[in-house]
């Protein structure tokens, strides 16, 4: 059984826009936000956790194709077996001289995935019952102590503003308030607290400039499946969320 070893250094021939070679190092390197790790930074404010996990090539496409896509295992690899056989076999020779590629990723915050030509070529590179790394990113739930704990490293000169900002990302901290709610307690808080490594008005970006308010509506109805009748009514952590989602379309 082989396994196929992770790098975070792409070969020359694999070009990628939607995969880029330093996912992997964003994740696991030594990267820092302030003083928390760029992993702690993720996890808390962006609602996302990783794990390095290893599978067979055939267990990571079956995930793409019931967890990601939610559709058939050929209409998963089908057309790329098809259509891109070429490439699928360019890689599997390129492993096979050893030359390292970027991690595959199944990405259930997002809904998302990359990495189906990389396991089609492992397997013919190296037979269906090799083992691949593949970075697993999930949605986080932390607990109020945790956060806590993550505020201290973040902002050390102001841990409660740190708290409270957190906890307004989590449906289950903030049940009942709307946007402006929130956003009325952070400015008191980021006032009480004067805090400097954090500007408010650039984290949440604009809430009503650049953006049209009646299409961005529609966009958080049909993503959410809700039925706001105005911006106003939107919880600050779905409005945050939907506002990242809608500036990446």
């Amino acid at each position: 059984m082989k396994i196929f070893i992770e790098s975070y250094d792409a070969t020359s021939s694999f070009v990628s826009i939607n995969n880029p070679d330093n996912l992997a190092a964003n994740w696991f390197g030594n990267k820092k936000v302030g003083k928390a790790s760029l992993n702690d930074y993720m996890r808390y404010e962006k609602g996302q956790d990783a794990t390095l996990e290893y599978m067979t090539p055939n267990e990571y496409l079956e995930k793409c194709t019931k967890d990601i896509f939610n559709s058939t295992y050929e209409k998963t690899v089908g057309n790329i077996k098809k259509y891109n056989s070429n490439v699928i076999s360019k890689y599997a020779k390129d492993m096979l001289n050893g030359d390292k590629f970027p991690l595959p990723y199944l990405d259930y915050v997002h809904t998302t995935q990359e990495g189906r030509h990389r396991a089609l070529a492992i397997i013919e590179a190296f037979g269906e019952d090799s083992i691949m790394p593949v970075v697993v990113i999930r949605p986080t739930d932390p607990t109020e102590e945790e956060i806590k704990q993550y505020a201290k490293k973040r902002w050390p000169n102001n841990p409660e503003w740190g708290v409270e900002y957190v906890k307004n990302m989590y449906d289950k901290f903030n049940t009942d308030n709307t946007i402006e709610d929130e956003i009325d307690n952070l400015d008191n808080i980021e006032t009480k607290y004067n805090d400097t490594d954090f500007d408010l008005d650039s984290e949440l970006v604009s809430l009503y400039d650049d953006i049209d308010e009646e299409d961005f509506l529609k966009f958080i109805n049909n993503k959410y499946h809700t039925d706001y009748k105005s911006i106003e009514e939107v919880d600050l952590t779905t409005f945050t969320q939907a506002l990242n989602k809608y500036l990446e379309l």
